[in-house]
């Protein structure tokens, strides 16, 4: 299931990773529930989408996400103005 999180800067994204991975790991959340209201949040130009198959996967990944440490089911990148460059 894909998770998007989202910031004004990487650095906000890795901030929010991390504190998304708290809710995550205090339990009482699904990983469905994650990713529904993740999708409906704004969308700034730094992204991420943190793929996961349950809530110990996602939470682990978050906190990859959050610690800048690469991991193979988390997606980062920017978006780019085409006029601007």
């Amino acid at each position: 299931v894909p998770v998007v999180v989202s910031g004004r800067s990487r650095v906000v994204v890795r901030e929010a990773a991390g504190r998304l991975a708290e809710v995550v790991e205090a339990g009482g959340v699904g990983l469905a529930d994650v990713a529904v209201t993740m999708a409906g949040r704004s969308r700034f130009g730094y992204r991420a989408v943190v793929l996961a198959r349950g809530e110990a996967e996602l939470a682990g990944r978050l906190r990859a996400l959050a610690g800048g440490d690469p991991d193979a089911g988390v997606v980062t990148g920017a978006v780019v103005d085409p006029e601007t460059g």
